[in-house]
């Protein structure tokens, strides 16, 4: 099998393959021929890509010949454009699979002319099964020591099975989160009043967890939301940044599995009971795009879940533009107000934050008994300025 990082890949490294001979297994495919236009040989390499993530991941090499399973040959294939390559088979996968699988990687290995060979690696997934669903298939794929196959009853009742827990196990750990900051048992102290807390979760966190050692050069990846100056600390739980200014007490913690948690106070207007919902809708971009880089330097992969807690709730209104005359806002009724998680796959990383989280801003409004979130107009162009 294939063990370096595919950005290190050569083609001695797939030579090597032949020499030593590698057979096809659980890990790694050999084809000798690239992806023909036939429905039914873009359906196999879907169902090769699907296999791999609904099981631990692996290789598929384009160029390599095989005897009895066995690598024989490098001859390459013929691929007068590869990007253009790349690009045709990414979209295969991504339009004719079910839950979208978008979390996988291509490398060109030029060999001469327009010969190479193509390695299409394809991480385990942590949202399967996936489903093959190109013109018109139904079908789950899984692989193993054998090659790939259909997915029976049994192994498609675990598949879901595992999906299901963890996603569990994610929700539990945000509400467990929240009830100890509500407690005063953070990290930090924190004045009473509202409170938002911003947490991103990558799925890898509870299925495959890093071993994050932080030292103080990461203080400018993990800023506070919302402030300037910040001092650092190690925590029982990880590394967190902290400000205890005047105005606004907020930290950011990243723990040592590559859970990021941030609060911050938000201010309100007296004697209105008022917060600014643009307010929190720009700390939670600012959150996503920090937490987001810090998180790929780290190698912490998508998917990613995104939770916004607001605390200390109760009978706060929102503060509405002099220029907004449809509706009024009713005060919120309960302490807190949890928002639903947002999803982020892998090929949402490069959206646009504010079209990514406008579900939640919208959700955040409907809280308050408006229709959408006021910092959009109603052809959906974000309205507050914000740049980062």
């Amino acid at each position: 099998m294939l063990t370096k990082a595919l950005k290190e890949l050569t083609l001695a490294d797939i030579e090597r393959l032949k020499e030593n001979g590698v057979s096809e297994s659980r890990f790694i495919d050999f084809k000798s021929a690239l992806v023909g236009n036939a429905d039914k040989d873009r359906r196999e390499f879907v169902a090769d890509v699907s296999a791999f993530a609904n099981a631990a991941g692996g290789d598929l090499v384009f160029g390599v010949t095989t005897t009895d399973g066995v690598a024989s040959g490098v001859p390459g294939i013929n691929v007068a454009d590869p990007d253009k390559e790349k690009l045709r088979l990414g979209d295969l996968v991504r339009s004719g699979t079910e839950p979208r699988l978008a979390n996988f990687e291509m490398e060109w290995l030029p060999k001469q002319g327009n010969l190479g060979v193509l390695v299409v690696r394809v991480p385990r997934s942590w949202i399967a099964p996936h489903r093959v669903t190109l013109q018109g298939h139904d079908r789950f794929y899984v692989r193993n020591a054998a090659g790939k196959h259909p997915m029976n009853v049994d192994e498609l009742r675990q598949a879901f099975t595992l999906s299901q827990s963890i996603a569990e196990r994610i929700r539990a750990f945000r509400i467990q989160r929240v009830r100890k900051l509500l407690a005063d048992e953070g990290p930090f102290p924190l004045p009473s009043g509202v409170r938002l807390i911003f947490h991103l979760v990558p799925l890898k966190s509870f299925v495959d967890p890093p071993d994050l050692r932080l030292d103080p050069g990461a203080a400018d990846e993990l800023r506070p939301l919302g402030v300037m100056g910040y001092s650092w600390r190690y925590t029982l739980d990880g590394y967190a940044n902290y400000n205890e200014g005047k105005y606004m007490n907020a930290y950011t913690l990243a723990f040592r599995n590559g859970v990021v948690e941030a609060v911050a106070r938000i201010p309100k207007t007296e004697p209105q009971n008022l917060i600014f919902a643009s307010g929190i809708e720009k700390l939670v971009l600012e959150g996503w795009n920090e937490f987001k880089r810090f998180l790929l330097r780290h190698g912490i992969e998508a998917p990613l879940f995104a939770f916004v807690t607001v605390t200390d709730m109760k009978g706060v209104g929102l503060h509405l533009p002099d220029t907004y005359f449809d509706d009024s806002s009713a005060p919120y009724r309960q302490d807190q107000l949890l928002l639903p998680e947002l999803t982020i796959s892998a090929d949402q990383l490069d959206q646009d934050a504010h079209v990514l989280f406008r579900p939640l801003f919208d959700i955040l409004a409907n809280a308050f008994g408006l229709p959408r979130s006021l910092s959009y107009t109603p052809d959906g162009s974000y309205t507050i300025s914000y740049q980062r």
